[in-house]
């Protein structure tokens, strides 16, 4: 895994200068796009790999830039005065001195000169959502080990989240829990006395039990 930008490059550029690989080739797997594989691999071929160092893009030259002198005077005044950018701009106009605030400002923060102000943190009281029966129910299935009488059995338990109420019932055979049985069969109140099928039990399991 390349660490730096020219190492990835360099991944992508080096196979083609070799002639292992087709240009059009590495350029359908690389997520860079073709017109940049074509740049690096001229730049490669003109001065090496340092040409697939990243360059900044910055501009060389600022004709609007601030000159250094009022910089160096704004400075001045915020470390005497300590006064805010508006203000400095005030003072600086009835010196003949036309500078935006936005710019003063600019200037002060490139500086560390600004103020750090004292964010107050906001503290959120939780509050428990209350929750209805049947609005969340926790299922759990255990299965008997081996078979009895010919039959597999399974124990299932459906847990009503706001009551913590636990009734278990052991089945024969497969069972699939739908809304509707558990509604009928696990009320918010009592359960009822006629479990789903079969509606019999067989002795050794409820000795099990």
């Amino acid at each position: 895994m390349a660490k730096t930008i020219k190492e990835e490059r360099l991944r992508w550029v080096l196979p083609v200068i070799k002639k292992e690989l087709q240009l059009l080739d590495v350029a359908k797997v690389c997520p860079h796009g073709k017109r940049s594989l074509e740049r690096w691999v001229a730049a490669y071929k003109r001065s090496g790999e340092a040409a697939l160092e990243p360059k900044s893009t910055e501009p060389k030259t600022q004709p609007e830039e601030t000159p250094i002198w009022i910089k160096e005077r704004v400075i001045g005044v915020r470390k005497k005065t300590g006064k805010c950018a508006l203000k400095i701009h005030w003072r600086m106009e009835k010196e003949g001195i036309l500078i935006h605030p936005r710019t003063i400002g600019k200037i002060l923060k490139k500086e560390g000169l600004v103020r750090k102000y004292r964010v107050k943190r906001i503290k959120y009281k939780y509050i428990k959502a209350e929750r209805k029966p049947g609005e969340l129910v926790e299922i759990d299935i255990k299965y008997v080990p081996g078979t009895i009488e010919g039959k597999e059995y399974f124990q299932y338990t459906a847990i009503w989240k706001c009551l913590r109420d636990n009734r278990a019932t052991t089945q024969s055979g497969s069972w699939r829990l739908s809304w509707k049985d558990l509604s009928t069969t696990y009320g918010p109140s009592k359960p009822t006395t006629t479990p789903l099928s079969p509606t019999s039990i067989p002795a050794p399991i409820k000795e099990a039990i």
